[in-house]
């Protein structure tokens, strides 16, 4: 998995998460950070995590 927090890491109220993988936690409805699932699977495979989800 690959965390990404936006300033300090913070507890999420709610999370939605997307097609891809991509699970997008939020706080008051303002997203506070991602976290990536499966993300060195999806690097391997494509070469590139940005390649992996255009």
């Amino acid at each position: 998995m690959l965390y990404i927090n936006f300033g300090q890491p913070q507890e999420a109220d709610d999370a939605e998460i997307t097609d891809e993988g991509v699970v997008i936690r939020l706080r008051e409805g303002k997203i506070v950070g991602f976290t990536v699932l499966n993300a060195k699977e999806k690097l391997y495979e494509s070469g590139s995590v940005l390649e992996a989800y255009a």
